[in-house]
């Protein structure tokens, strides 16, 4: 009688392990749009055309340059060091610097 109650409740147990392995899943989302402006920046030089203050803002704004400032901002902080927290024309220089440049080819 066991075995029949076990064989019937089989499909079950199958289904709610099933149903709680995908709940166990992670959900990973990928942003690429400060990378995705600096490639845009880095092509607009390239090319000798202007870049723009537009281009610029739009890097700034982008949610994983501004995570990027906090996390920054944080580590700058906990080791008492303000001079170091990333400044957005630090890191224009850093995106315009040759060395930079110069990773790319």
């Amino acid at each position: 009688m066991q075995n029949r109650i076990l064989l019937l409740l089989s499909p079950l147990i199958v289904v709610l392990s099933a149903s709680t392995a995908a709940d166990n899943r992670v959900d990973l989302m990928l942003d690429t749009s400060e990378a995705d402006q600096v490639l845009v920046i880095l092509a607009l030089r390239a090319a000798g055309q202007p870049i723009d203050d537009a281009q610029w803002q739009k890097l700034f704004a982008a949610e994983p340059y501004q995570r990027l400032k906090e996390r920054e901002a944080a580590i700058a902080k906990r080791f008492n060091a303000p001079e170091n927290v990333l400044r957005d024309e630090d890191f224009r220089k850093f995106v315009l610097s040759d060395d930079l440049a110069k990773t790319g080819t």
